[in-house]
């Protein structure tokens, strides 16, 4: 019985660290994308990387998904990257044709870094979409994901 007691305890002390992993994510608009929560949009391939690997890149999380959509998924995706775009404390996008083709959004975080949210559109129907945690800097990452 002790056994199950302490195997409790450190579930409930872990529980903290992995509600925190995803805190920055669900406050964004784009949460709904990663949840599979947007019309006509199928996740292709997913990565969810929070190792010490990170470390060296100044990352603590590396979520991403490649999607494909329809004209209809896309413009939600866009409305909710508009809606992220607006509370940004930084930001660079790049529009044709008043679509995004490029996003790079970053949000500070007191005491816990930035959090930043890099969408890319590789053609009519596919896109990617990364959701980072860390303290790197914009410079840092475009050196490191060149667009």
């Amino acid at each position: 019985m002790n056994n199950y007691r302490i195997l409790a305890l450190l579930l409930v002390l872990c529980l903290p660290a992995t509600l925190c992993a995803q805190v920055g994510l669900e406050r964004l608009a784009v949460h709904d994308l990663f949840d599979g929560r947007v019309a006509d949009t199928r996740i292709l391939s997913e990565t969810y990387v929070t190792s010490d690997e990170l470390a060296k890149y100044d990352l603590s999380v590396f979520h991403s998904i490649q999607c494909s959509t329809s004209a209809k998924g896309l413009a939600q995706v866009e409305r909710l990257l508009t809606e992220d775009e607006r509370r940004a404390t930084e930001k660079e996008v790049q529009r044709e044709n008043r679509h995004i083709q490029f996003a790079l959004f970053r949000y500070a975080q007191k005491g816990a870094g930035n959090h930043y949210i890099i969408f890319q559109r590789r053609s009519a129907t596919d896109f990617l979409c990364v959701y980072l945690e860390g303290t790197a800097t914009i410079q840092q990452l475009k050196k490191t994901f060149s667009k």
